[in-house]
């Protein structure tokens, strides 16, 4: 494993509806929206990002810095990054049908030796 990236958002599965956290997050009900938000943020990235970042801490409860945030936008602004972006929120629906109706280990964590599942989910 090349590297691990941890996101501060509930799964959606059997115990949580997607549906019920829609509201709380603008941005998924905004992403979704197809073509829509690529016409938008295309070229506009730096703005959008900025908005989006703005109040957001890393897991040291910081802003992110300037440098991550130059990042981010050097890196949305390519189409295909932005594209991919973007579909990451529109294959939530799915997500959450593959997710309730799983039932074995969805993958092992090797530095404990234990295997997530969507049991408790």
């Amino acid at each position: 494993m090349a590297g691990l990236f941890l996101m501060d958002y509930g799964l959606t599965g059997k115990n949580l509806k997607f549906a019920a956290i829609e509201s709380m997050f603008w941005h998924f009900s905004f992403n979704k929206q197809n073509p829509l938000a690529e016409e938008l943020v295309t070229g506009r990235v730096e703005t959008f990002l900025t908005h989006f970042f703005q109040g957001m801490r890393t897991g040291v409860g910081e802003n992110i810095s300037d440098d991550e945030l130059a990042e981010f936008v050097r890196l949305f602004s390519r189409p295909q990054v932005l594209h991919a972006g973007f579909e990451l929120y529109r294959t939530e629906t799915q997500d959450w049908v593959i997710t309730a109706t799983h039932t074995g280990p969805w993958f092992g964590l090797p530095a404990t030796g234990r295997e997530v599942t969507c049991s408790g989910i």
